[in-house]
């Protein structure tokens, strides 16, 4: 069941998953600019991550079957491979989208005292992509591509983006508040 839903993910088309993404980054910088300071968001991101986490696993790795698979080390394979066949596009847009929840709930679980909460979350984003990766070429889950790692960063990044975004509002209107 899982299998044939991924395959229906692959088949919509990238613009739905861009207006998705956009809509998705909107409501959560609204939703950061207006809670970051109450626990129950930090909670609620602490599950979000969580629920991330164990999704790009069962996604890529735990629900999926084993086939063909190999290592692909050169950077920007997968552009060659979409001039061939249009849905690795979808395939890319979905790597980029499994990863932006992450960048945008990671931030505020790490405690406050702690230095530097968007490179701890890049690491983490990129460290997650890697051991996918790794299991799935271990596990002959399909191929261990650079490309993924790299557009799994970028994910993480434009999440990243958002609640950096977010938290400037937020500090702004703390200014206008305080004058």
């Amino acid at each position: 069941m899982l299998h044939r839903l991924l395959s229906e993910l692959y088949e919509i088309p990238g613009y739905i998953y861009a207006v998705l993404a956009v809509a998705t980054v909107t409501a959560w910088g609204v939703l950061i600019a207006y809670f970051r300071e109450r626990r129950a968001f930090r909670v609620l991101c602490g599950m979000i991550a969580a629920v991330t986490v164990i999704g790009i696993l069962c996604i890529t790795v735990l629900f999926r079957s084993e086939q063909e698979s190999g290592l692909i080390l050169r950077p920007f394979a997968v552009f060659a491979l979409a001039a061939e066949y249009s849905d690795v596009y979808n395939q890319m847009v979905l790597n980029v989208m499994l990863f932006v929840p992450l960048g945008m709930a990671l931030p505020s679980v790490w405690p406050k005292r702690r230095k530097h909460p968007l490179v701890m979350t890049m690491l983490s984003g990129v460290s997650l992509s890697v051991l996918v990766e790794i299991l799935q070429w271990l596990l002959s889950r399909g191929y261990t591509e650079l490309d993924d790692v790299m557009l799994n960063t970028i994910g993480t990044a434009v999440g990243l983006l958002s609640y950096a975004v977010a938290a400037q509002l937020r500090k702004g209107e703390n200014r206008i508040e305080n004058t």
